[in-house]
C-alpha cells in the first residue's frame, strides 16, 4: 500500500479547500490534507514541520491571500534551505500576467477549475506528484490488481496530458491513469525503478508518436520486443494520419493506431471505447523483476 502523502494548502476561500477535500474522498487517495488560511500561518506551520522533520510532501499556494501575499510565500520557500526542497505548487483563480509569471518560481501554476472534474483532475495530477518525490520503502506485490486496471499515458506535451487526463475522468473508463512526459519516465516505471518502485504492472499503454525517441529507438520497439512487456497492450494515439506512420506502427507491433480526435468529447468516446481492450487483455503476464536504485 501506498503510505499516505501530506499536502498542506495555502488558501483563504474554504469553499475551495473543501472542493479539493471531496476531489480526493472521491478518488480514494491516500492523502492527509491541511488548510492554512494566510500566509503567515502557512510560513509558520512550514517552519514547524520543518524543524520537527516533517514536511509535507506538496504545499498548494493561492497567490491572492490577506496579509503576506502567496507569491511572498513562495519566495519564502525557495530562499529558505530547510524548504526550498518542498514541491510548491501554485493554485489560483488569478489569470493575470505577473501572477503567470511568478508561477514559474512553483514546481506547477494551475488555474482554479469552474467544475468539479476539474478539481478530481487537480487530485489526481498532486497525487501522481507526491507518489513520484516519495521514496518507497515497503514491498508491495509485483502484479496488477484484475480489478482495477491501471493505464499508462506517455505524451512529452504537458497540454495534451492534461487534456486527457480530463477525458479519462469523463469517459468514465475503470482503471487508474499514470501520465509520463517521456520514454524515459515511462521505462523506469516499467521496471519498477524508482520513483516508481511500486509501480502496478499497466495493462495499457496509451503512446503519443512524439515522445522524444531514447536512444535512437522509440519507446513502442523497446516494449514490442522485449519479452517482459510486449503481452501489453499499445495503442499509438497521434496527431499523425499519414498510412505510412500507421503501417510502420502495426509493424512494429502497436495493437492499434488511433488519430487524436478534433474535439474534447470525440477524445472522451476514444478513451472510453479502450475498455474493449481492457477487457481482452489478461492480468496473468510476466512480471517484470522490481529493483530500487538510491
Amino acid at each position: 500500500m501506498t503510505p499516505p502523502y501530506r499536502v498542506m494548502v495555502i488558501e483563504d476561500n474554504q469553499n475551495d479547500f473543501h472542493l479539493l477535500v471531496q476531489a480526493c474522498r472521491a478518488l480514494s487517495l491516500p492523502c492527509v490534507l491541511e488548510c492554512q488560511t494566510t500566509g503567515e500561518f502557512g510560513i509558520l506551520a512550514l517552519n514547524h514541520a520543518a524543524r520537527a522533520g516533517r514536511l509535507p510532501d506538496i504545499v498548494i499556494i493561492e497567490l491572492d491571500l490577506p496579509g503576506m501575499s502567496g507569491g511572498d510565500v513562495l519566495r519564502h520557500i525557495r530562499k529558505n534551505a530547510a524548504l526550498c526542497s518542498v514541491m510548491a505548487l501554485v493554485l489560483t483563480g488569478s489569470s493575470q500576467p505577473q501572477d503567470r509569471a511568478l508561477g514559474a518560481l512553483a514546481d506547477s501554476y494551475l488555474a482554479k477549475p469552474a467544475l468539479f472534474a476539474g478539481w478530481k483532475e487537480i487530485a489526481y495530477l498532486i497525487s501522481e506528484w507526491a507518489t513520484r518525490r516519495k521514496p518507497i520503502e515497503v514491498d508491495v506485490p509485483r502484479h496488477s490488481s484484475p480489478r482495477m486496471p491501471h493505464l499508462l499515458h506517455v505524451d512529452d506535451d504537458l497540454d495534451d496530458r492534461q487534456l486527457f487526463a480530463r477525458a479519462f475522468l469523463q469517459s468514465g473508463l475503470p482503471g487508474v491513469l499514470h501520465s509520463m512526459g517521456g520514454a524515459t519516465d515511462a521505462l523506469l516505471y516499467l521496471n519498477r525503478l524508482r520513483p516508481y518502485a511500486d509501480a502496478v504492472r499497466p495493462t495499457l499503454i496509451i503512446y503519443d508518436l512524439s515522445v522524444p525517441r531514447l536512444a535512437g529507438r522509440s519507446l513502442l520497439e523497446l516494449i514490442k520486443t522485449n519479452v517482459l512487456y510486449n503481452a501489453i497492450a499499445v495503442i499509438v494515439l497521434s496527431g499523425s494520419e499519414s498510412v505510412a506512420d500507421m503501417h510502420r506502427c502495426r509493424e512494429m507491433g502497436a495493437d492499434d493506431y488511433v488519430v487524436k480526435p478534433s474535439s474534447y468529447d470525440g477524445l472522451v468516446e476514444i478513451i472510453a471505447s479502450f475498455e474493449s481492450v481492457l477487457t481482452e487483455s489478461s492480468t496473468d503476464l510476466p512480471i517484470v523483476a522490481g529493483t530500487s536504485c538510491g
